[in-house]
């Protein structure tokens, strides 16, 4: 990427990148690095999550490559068998698209992804609408990235982060 002749190089290109491009000269002869235009993948702070629940962290899914939804659609794709895939709006939609490749036709499998998981409200009213929707004999079920505590029955987590390990930790000190 130019601007004004001077290159511009991003935090997260590949050290092979970098060395590329510095050993192509600007047309000014001069380089600037400027940090990731993304943003952090965990993140402190006072939040307001999308299911109205009020944090001092988040998951900022956006910072996501299309490098790692292709990933995670590789690995959710080779663990799950589905014939259809619905993303939740609006975290889930990189995902399901990822996911397409993924597919087996005719079979009576509907997959809903979603990028984190709170509350389970959203996925759950997806899995609800589509999967009524759907065709008779479709079983319906759920993937997130990140579950930020325990999931609804037919949600799967990639991974999931739970709230209370200090007070689990500090159980199995005083019992263990």
């Amino acid at each position: 990427m130019k601007l004004v002749g001077t290159q511009l190089l991003f935090a997260r290109d590949t050290f092979r990148e970098l060395w590329a491009r510095l050993k192509r000269p600007s047309d000014e002869g001069f380089l600037i690095v400027l940090p990731d235009p993304r943003p952090a993948l965990f993140q402190q702070g006072p939040f307001a999550l999308s299911s109205g629940v009020q944090s001092d962290w988040k998951i900022e899914c956006d910072s996501f490559t299309d490098e790692d939804w292709e990933t995670l659609a590789y690995k959710i794709g080779t663990i799950y068998h589905f014939g259809a895939v619905v993303g939740v709006p609006t975290g889930g939609l990189k995902l399901a698209t990822a996911l397409q490749k993924y597919k087996r036709w005719k079979y009576p499998v509907l997959l809903v992804v979603d990028d984190v998981l709170t509350t389970g409200a959203s996925i759950l009213k997806t899995m609800t609408e589509v999967g009524s929707g759907s065709k008779r004999g479709y079983f319906t079920f759920g993937v997130v990235v990140f579950a930020r505590g325990p999931c609804p029955q037919d949600v799967y987590p990639i991974f999931q982060l739970m709230e209370k390990c200090n007070e689990a930790s500090e159980d199995l000190r005083t019992t263990g």
